[in-house]
């Protein structure tokens, strides 16, 4: 990259903090390599700045429209004073007329991805930072938190009734279920088979048939779980990156001899760098304490597995009822 910079010198511009470099949607086809300093790259969306990455010395930005053509998918801005290499895209379009005819087509449709990949992003951090935002005042998660908990507490109440009267059937615990709690906020339906997807059922049988046996164990710590929530009134519903960041680390640890035993875990080992907004996960998943950073070392962090699958499972329930959030995928 040095010997490029040194051999593009005399297209060297500068720009001092603060000025806008590129703005988005603009038509201008000009790629820029950076030769000192930092830029931020940026889309605007309802009104905000959604912030997609800071780039330094050695990077590259516009280069989507300087190889397609198409307007700018985002706005550049510098953070500090810098010194940039700008290459005209009109110099690039005289030198791709020599190309192979099957080349724009590809670039066109590799740009196209990368396109459609900056929007996810921003639609994705103007959720997390919403919800980031108004968490202490988010009347939906305590909703579901309140519902969940309603259920739950009715069906243990049930069930250890109906177990004098053995065996409990499924049919029979459903209708008694809807008859008690009418309509709610979330789907009985819903609940019944949130219960059954992550075990806390034993039957398998029918949703409404056969013989029902509770994983009492996990169904009790479900039940304790949602009562400490709403009794703290903390009401938590992780963003998508730290519930991807709990999934890696479950992935990474599975046949994990002893669940309880606090483990080492270099940050790197994960592959976040592939994750979006994963600084943001982890931010997130040590401020709720289902991770503990190392004040001696950035690069690592303590888990235990028992910990962090409890987090897990239980924020992917929780999540699973909120219908506010976007889904991306």
């Amino acid at each position: 990259m040095s010997a490029l910079l040194q051999q593009l010198k005399n297209n060297v511009v500068t720009y001092k903090a603060g000025t806008q470099i590129i703005a988005e949607n603009d038509e201008s086809r000009k790629m820029f390599i950076i030769g000192k300093g930092q830029v931020r790259v940026f889309k605007s969306y309802l009104g905000r700045k959604i912030a997609l990455a800071v780039l330094g010395s050695g990077e590259i930005f516009g280069e989507l429209s300087f190889l397609d053509g198409e307007p700018r998918s985002a706005s550049v801005e510098a953070l500090t004073d810098v010194a940039l290499v700008e290459i005209n895209g009109d110099m690039r379009s005289k030198e791709m007329e020599n190309l192979p005819k099957w080349v724009m087509p590809v670039m066109r449709a590799v740009c196209n991805r990368f396109r459609d990949a900056d929007q996810r992003l921003t639609l994705l951090q103007s959720v997390y930072e919403f919800q980031k935002k108004h968490a202490k005042k988010d009347q939906i998660a305590e909703a579901i938190y309140c519902e969940l908990f309603r259920y739950t507490k009715a069906l243990k109440v049930l069930y250890e009734k109906a177990r004098q009267e053995t065996p409990v059937l499924s049919k029979k615990m459903i209708q008694e279920m809807e008859d008690l709690l009418g309509k709610g906020v979330i789907p009985f339906t819903a609940y019944w088979k949130m219960l059954r997807e992550n075990e806390f059922l034993n039957s398998k049988q029918d949703l409404s048939e056969g013989v029902l046996e509770i994983n009492e164990k996990s169904f009790a710590e479900l039940h304790d779980y949602l009562q400490k929530e709403i009794n703290n009134g903390t009401f938590l519903i992780l963003g998508h990156p730290a519930i991807a960041i709990l999934k890696r680390i479950i992935l990474f640890y599975a046949g994990a001899t002893d669940p309880k035993v606090v483990k080492f875990l270099r940050l790197e080992e994960l592959r976040l760098e592939i994750l979006p907004m994963s600084k943001e996960g982890i931010e997130e998943l040590t401020k709720h304490k289902i991770i503990e950073t190392l004040t001696e070392r950035s690069d690592a962090v303590h888990v235990t597995i028992e910990g962090v699958s409890k987090a897990y499972m239980y924020q992917s329930i929780v999540k699973s009822f909120d219908h506010t959030v976007m889904n991306l995928n």
